[in-house]
Parts: structure tokens; C-alpha cells; sequence
């Protein structure tokens, strides 16, 4: 699609009613008629403006405050614009919101908690497509949906704003708690109802990831041993076969809730995580392993899987979490590749549990048993994207990202461990406490995503069938 690059300023001085002021180079090159109104839009509003013709540069387009006011225009912007001769109508760019579990106004350097330098990152990788990004609560959509007060990055800070519903909305909900209310849910249906397409827009249910993964040759082969927890003895018939097995909540992430259990001779360890660390408990009868699970897992949903002899890196076993996302083209692709291990003695590699991560060329490369054979990082790749192509197939939601945990056993097998619609976006650098005087190099994980949410808006307008910039399909 070819666009045009301009910017879109508020002029004070331009009247009272509705006015937008192009330059005479602009308005000819796209044939728009001065004579009559002309409709503006800018995510889902609109106004009718009078067209004034007006000088100076050939990219500035200027509102006068009540056009802009109508359009909620956050102040001036890049933008990227498009005529529909049809509807006579100039669309001002595409919008991008950022749905939040919470926004901390009292912590005016980090509103969206750890989240927050990647939003930094996303608003840059926008910028490149004259997209404006923006962040907001289930809260802070109007009552009549119309609008949002959200939040947006202007002069080094963040800055709450009327603005306008956008055309795509990144869910980044933190909680499946939080996703799971009924005013989130509310609100994302009402989302969709007004035309605005959501990615991202559920957690994944561990079970149902599972059952549709294995019905997929290629990689029911891959995956371990899996069973639906029916209680204790569900544990004991794959601990009898496997010898170690681990019990994860179906709803579970960033490692939280995780058993490993070990039939070591004639006794049963059990490892959990807890707040003060990873604990280890002993016992010499199945019975009383059996209560105490039963105990903590509670009416839960978990699942029992088999639990592997992994490749090993500084004598932690090692996995791999491939990044996989959708782009310009809207295709999936692997975004990143990293190997990660687990902290000392913990159970789990998450990041947010104190494990590492290295490089999956360096962890292939130097893991152990050096005599065990070892895929290639283009399997684990061809691997992921399997994955993540038969979840957008076969399981209901819009999704442009995917964390796909991947294993190699001590035989060069690739297993499959899990899939995460909530990638983590923390970085493992230090973290700095105020805001960065320009916004940071963004990752190729943001540029992504901005890359597909243009992708999005230009499958939207090009249904209404633009008339110009010629060639825009």
C-alpha cells in the first residue's frame, strides 16, 4: 500500500466551525473537492470540516481546535492519510491501543509497572507508520463507549487524553483474573461489535493447547505424556512409568503453582516455589505424598505431565522460548530464539522465577552430555511455527504473538512444553527508575507488533475501498 506521510497540526487562528486547511499541492494530487465538506476521520470518529486551501509545506495538514476537538486529535502528529473518494472522507492514520490491567498515576515514571519501557517501544516502532499508541484500563472507556481517556507519551511523560476508539487493541491484561471479569469481557465484546480488531485477546487454557496440539501428526509425537489431574493417583500412574513427573495449573504462568515429583527408591520428593524460594519435601510413603498434594492443589484444575531428561547447561536443564509473531504481511514468523536455565535448585527456567537466559546457538553448542546429538536452532524454528499455526487454526481467538516453549532431550528430541499468549516483555537489563529523555530503540519484538497492527488497519480501509493514493491495494 502506498500512503502519503504528513503532519497534522492544530491551528488556533482557522475559524470557529469545523476547518481543515490542506495545502493546494495535497488537495490537487488527491482531486478533493474544496467546494463541499469534506469528513475526517481519525479511529472511530468523525466530523464534517470545510476545506480551506492554505500555504507552506506540501505534508502539513492544520485542524482548527474544533475539528480537532471532535476528532479527540491528541495535539500534533505524524500521520499517515488516506482519501476515500466514495465517502469523500480523509482518514487521519491508524490508532493502536494498549489494553492495561492498571495504570499507577502516583508512579509517574513507571505507570504500567515493569510493562512500561516496552509500551515506551511499541510507541516508537508506531511512529514509524504515523500510528498513534496509546494505553488505557477497562476504566477508562466512556460509559457510552465512544471514547477513551488513555494515556499517551508526550514531552518526556506520560499525559491522559480524550481519544478516539482504534482501530486494533494489543490486549496485555496482566491476569486471567483481570481478563476474566465480567467489565473486561464486556468490554472486549463491545470492542469487537465496534469494529475494532483485538490480538492477543485471551490467555491460553493449557488443556485445550494440549488436545489440539495432538491432533496434529507432526506434533503429537512431541509433546509429553499429558493427563487431566483426576487426583493423587493420576500422579502415581505416570510416576510408576516415568519416574519423575510435573503437575502444572491449567490456567497457570510465569511458573507460579508448579510441582516436580521424583520417585527416588522407596520415597517421593515433591519441589514447589514459594515467595521465600524453592522447597524440597520427603516422604516415604506414596499415601502421605498423596494427602499432602491433595491438600495443595485444592479443587484446581492442574495437569500431570511426564517430566523429561533434558540437555543441560552449568548443570541446569535447559529450554528454549521461540518468539513467534505476525508482521507486515501478516504471516507468522520467529521473531527471537533464547535458551534458558533454571535458577540452583529451582523447577522451573521462567525468567520471572530467577532463571537466565544465553543465547540458543551458545546453549546447543555447549550443553551437556557433550556426546548427546542436538537439533538444529532451523528445527527448533520449523518446530514453533507448527505450533503456533495449528493454535490460530484451531483454537478460538485473534492471536499476532506466541511464546512457544520448546525442550531437546538428551537424544536431540525436540519436545513441545507449553504455549503462552502473554509473552513476558521485561527486559533482563537493570531497569532504570525515570524515564529515558528520547524514546528507547525499540526491540524487534515492538516493531512487530506495530508492523502488524498496520498490517490490520490497512486490511480495514482497503475494504472501503480507498481512492487514493493510487496502488494503495
Amino acid at each position: 500500500m502506498r500512503v502519503m506521510r504528513v503532519f497534522v497540526q492544530v491551528d488556533a487562528n482557522a475559524g470557529k466551525t469545523p476547518v481543515i486547511i490542506l495545502p493546494q499541492s495535497l488537495a490537487k494530487r488527491m482531486a478533493i473537492p474544496t467546494n463541499v465538506p469534506l469528513r475526517v476521520s481519525f479511529g472511530s470518529r468523525q466530523a464534517a470540516a470545510a476545506v480551506a486551501i492554505g500555504s507552506g509545506s506540501a505534508t502539513l495538514i492544520r485542524l482548527n481546535p474544533p475539528l480537532a476537538q471532535a476528532l479527540c486529535l491528541p495535539g500534533p502528529r505524524l500521520a499517515r492519510i488516506l482519501y476515500f473518494r466514495d465517502e469523500h472522507r480523509l482518514d487521519l492514520g491508524p490508532i493502536l491501543g494498549v489494553l492495561v490491567s492498571r495504570a499507577h498515576a502516583n508512579e509517574p515514571a513507571r505507570p504500567f509497572g515493569h510493562f512500561t519501557p516496552f509500551f515506551l517501544e511499541l510507541i516508537a516502532s508506531g511512529a514509524r507508520h504515523g500510528m498513534l499508541v496509546y494505553a488505557f484500563t477497562a476504566e477508562d472507556v466512556a460509559a457510552d463507549r465512544s471514547t477513551i481517556c488513555g494515556w499517551i507519551y508526550r514531552h518526556n511523560a506520560f499525559h491522559r487524553a480524550r481519544l478516539p476508539l482504534p482501530h486494533a487493541v494489543y490486549n496485555r491484561l496482566s491476569s486471567r483474573l483481570s481478563e476474566g471479569t465480567a467489565a473486561s469481557q464486556q468490554l472486549l465484546l463491545q470492542l469487537r461489535n465496534a469494529g475494532v480488531a483485538i490480538f492477543n485477546e485471551r490467555f491460553l487454557d493449557k488443556w485445550m493447547v494440549h488436545r489440539q496440539l495432538s491432533t496434529v501428526p507432526e506434533l503429537a509425537s512431541s509433546l509429553p505424556d499429558t493427563r487431566l489431574y483426576q487426583g493423587p493417583a493420576t500422579v502415581k500412574e505416570l510416576l510408576d512409568r516415568y519416574g519423575l513427573v510435573y503437575l502444572k495449573p491449567t490456567n497457570g504462568s510465569l511458573g507460579h503453582g508448579i510441582y516436580r515429583i521424583r520417585k527416588e527408591k522407596r520415597r517421593f520428593a515433591i519441589w514447589y516455589t514459594t515467595l521465600s524460594g524453592t522447597i524440597r519435601r520427603v516422604f516415604s510413603r506414596w499415601t502421605q505424598a498423596a494427602q499432602f498434594l491433595a491438600l495443595r492443589l485444592g479443587k484446581r484444575p492442574y495437569l500431570v505431565q511426564q517430566g523429561l531428561l533434558l540437555l543441560t547447561y552449568q548443570q541446569a536443564p535447559v529450554d528454549f522460548r521461540v518468539l513467534v509473531q505476525k508482521g507486515r504481511t501478516g504471516a507468522w514468523g520467529i521473531t527471537s530464539i533464547v535458551a534458558r536455565t533454571g535458577p540452583a535448585g529451582g523447577i522451573v527456567t521462567n525468567l520471572a522465577r530467577g532463571g537466565a537466559s544465553l543465547p540458543a546457538a551458545q546453549a546447543l553448542a555447549q550443553a551437556m552430555p557433550r556426546s548427546a546429538p542436538r537439533p538444529s536452532l532451523s528445527a527448533l524454528r520449523q518446530k514453533a511455527l507448527l505450533v503456533a499455526k495449528c493454535i490460530e487454526q484451531t483454537i478460538p481467538g485473534h492471536f499476532a504473538e506466541l511464546g512457544i516453549d520448546l525442550a531437546v532431550d538428551r537424544q536431540g528430541k525436540i519436545w513441545v512444553i507449553e504455549a503462552n499468549a502473554k509473552p513476558s516483555k521485561i527486559e533482563e537489563r537493570a531497569e532504570e527508575l525515570r524515564l529515558p529523555a528520547t524514546l528507547p530503540r525499540p526491540r524487534p519484538s515492538a516493531l512487530h507488533l506495530a508492523d502488524y497492527a498496520w498490517y490490520v488497519y490497512r486490511q480495514q480501509v482497503t475494504r472501503s475501498e480507498p481512492a487514493w493514493p493510487p496502488g494503495a491495494r
